[in-house]
């Protein structure tokens, strides 16, 4: 092994000048690749504070606790939660009418241009719906990045686009539609539900109603309280009473528990920061991606030494072979 590598050694600076004009060859078009060719990138971030519910304590613990006193289980309020809004965030619904939005695109000379947001990406298909599909994909996993701080909650929605202008835009863009959609569709959701519990609420205080009138009409109509058919007949209609009268309780109960906790989820998204143009590239990283491609390069060069070696080798084995016979 160590006479190999003296080979080795002796190949390379044998061809040294090759080599030294393949690895400045190399430098060279590791700059033009990184500074030319490669597009800069910037990403803009709008930050997303948690909803009220989102905190501990407070009037969402307190309404917990008066929600398990009243006996009701109402679940962990999941109005605003910032898992609900990355699962709106990266939902299809959401994301395809940002592919439709105009963005004013500003060029480094300060002119502007209007265009779709899906036409600014410049994808590529056969059909509109492939477009689409591959404009999805791109958005998810090159464009829109989420990500939630554990340690304080705060969701950061950040757009990365070659142009800074357009990704503060989008990103403001996303967090409107986000707020539109929590106080559209999520108050929708909570108005069905309140009209399910007033329903049912006002069938219950009729039904209760009934019972008493037959109740009233039972002990107008009969003077022997004191007969065995009376008693069980009055015991029947006062435990029908009982059973309706807590069931109004109990949905009396749960539908103001209902009304405080929609007070804390309906309401406009929290917005710590909106974003602003970024005027510093986020990407791509200029020196780690400079010293990549020079060490790929390198490798390269080593493995070129490395074959010319073994194949100078092969064929001085081959003639000695061809020698010996």
């Amino acid at each position: 092994m160590p006479e190999k590598n003296y080979f080795l050694i002796r190949l390379l600076l044998k061809y040294k000048k090759t080599n030294i004009t393949f690895f400045i060859l190399s430098v060279i078009l590791s700059v033009v690749l990184v500074f030319f060719v490669y597009e800069k990138e910037y990403t803009a971030t709008v930050s997303i504070l948690p909803s009220a519910s989102g905190f501990s304590g407070g009037l969402s613990s307190q309404l917990g606790a008066i929600s398990k006193l009243a006996g009701l289980d109402l679940g962990a309020s999941q109005g605003q939660s910032q898992d609900m809004l990355m699962g709106i965030l990266n939902s299809s619904t959401l994301l395809s009418r940002i592919l439709n939005t105009q963005v004013d695109v500003v060029s480094a000379d300060g002119s502007s241009s209007k265009m779709k947001f899906l036409d600014f990406l410049e994808i590529e298909g056969d059909t509109q719906r492939e477009i689409t599909e591959k404009a999805l994909k791109k958005l998810r996993e090159e464009v829109v990045y989420l990500n939630l701080d554990e340690n304080n909650d705060i969701l950061y929605l950040n757009v990365t686009t070659a142009n800074p202008f357009v990704s503060a835009q989008i990103a403001n863009k996303i967090s409107a539609l986000l707020n539109e959609y929590v106080t559209t569709k999520v108050q929708k959701e909570f108005r069905q539900k309140k009209e399910y519990l007033v329903s049912r609420l006002a069938t219950i205080k009729d039904s209760l109603k009934i019972r008493e009138n037959d109740l009233k009409r039972f002990l107008e109509n009969n003077n022997d309280p004191s007969s065995p058919g009376f008693m069980v007949q009055e015991l029947k209609l006062k435990r029908s009473i009982e059973v309706q009268s807590q069931l109004y309780i109990e949905l009396r109960k749960q539908l103001e528990v209902f009304l405080a906790n929609r007070f804390l989820n309906i309401s406009d998204l929290k917005i710590l920061d909106t974003a602003s143009p970024p005027f510093r590239k986020s990407r791509p990283k200029r020196a780690l991606l400079l010293i990549t491609f020079v060490m790929l390069f390198m490798f390269l060069q080593l493995g070129i030494n490395w074959g010319a070696y073994y194949y100078k080798k092969v064929k001085i084995d081959l003639r000695k072979n061809i020698a010996a016979e």
